[in-house]
């Protein structure tokens, strides 16, 4: 299969798992994927919409490759999925649950009573207590103990989401990324269609002056890394180029629903002195 090299460990050590050759394409400078990296084999493309703004690249694959394209939205929740495509998504990276993901099939698939008992809880529990550094490490602790083997998610999980307005937090996250557009995209780098995100897990900046992480920490934003993995991984194909420059440099800014409008305001007034 191929995958872009701007990606986290955990989808091409899964396909390796389950005896799947990975062969790495290159993106540009602008997280779009670099086609003529892709042989003319007639293997499955993994198409990401990374950061949820690029849609416009999936879409390049699914026009160019048709349905050898397998869509990647973890970074996508609403986006839409095109007829005869595979497509998948993390939800427990949009909502205060401990497990679970989104499969759309092409088909009806029968899925397995199983359900996933090796979850925790506390992470979410103290995160909400305020207590961060101990959330942190918990949360890795409930990532190390993540199947890879196709289950249904935990009865925790699908409880909580039955109770989720997901369409109420998808208008809070577009709004606050609308927040962050006016202000910030004179200083972005990262071109994309503002009107074309539907629900974003985040506000992609990429500065004209690079902004280490650790000011940001110290200023009270703190915003992730996506992908360090990829700044070590190596480049036998010698096609990680621009992608390591994306996961060092991307500032990821949180613009999910528990904050409003005015928590962007607040976050402007700390980062805009940095840029």
């Amino acid at each position: 299969m191929w995958v872009p090299f701007l990606i986290c460990d955990s989808v091409p050590s899964t396909l390796r798992e389950a005896g799947v050759e990975v062969m790495f394409y290159g993106m540009d400078d602008q997280a779009r994927p670099l086609i003529d990296d892709l042989a003319g084999d007639e293997a499955p493309i993994l198409a990401v919409d990374h950061y949820g703004v690029r849609g416009d690249a999936v879409q390049a694959l699914i026009d160019r490759f048709g349905q050898r394209v397998v869509i990647d939205l973890t970074h996508a929740l609403y986006a839409p999925v095109p007829a005869g495509h595979w497509a998948f998504s993390s939800i427990r990276k949009w909502f205060g649950i401990p497990d679970g993901g989104v499969l759309h099939a092409p088909y009806p698939i029968a899925i397995g009573n199983e359900r996933n008992d090796r979850c925790l809880m506390d992470h979410l529990v103290l995160r909400g207590k305020g207590y961060d550094d101990e959330a942190l490490a918990l949360h890795r602790v409930n990532n190390a103990a993540m199947r890879s083997d196709p289950v249904r998610a935990s009865l925790v999980s699908e409880a909580l989401l039955s109770h989720t307005d997901r369409e109420q937090g998808r208008q809070a996250r577009a709004a606050n990324f609308k927040a962050l557009h006016q202000r910030l995209s004179r200083h972005n780098r990262l071109e994309f269609d503002p009107r074309a995100v539907r629900g974003p897990l985040c506000y992609p900046l990429l500065p004209e002056r690079p902004v280490e992480h650790a000011r940001l920490h110290a200023s009270g934003i703190f915003v992730p890394c996506y992908w360090p993995e990829v700044l070590h991984r190596p480049d036998v194909e010698g096609r990680s180029g621009q992608s390591r420059g994306l996961a060092r440099w991307v500032l990821p800014l949180p613009v999910d629903q528990r904050y409003t409008p005015a928590d962007m305001e607040e976050m402007l007034a700390l980062l805009e002195p940095l840029l």
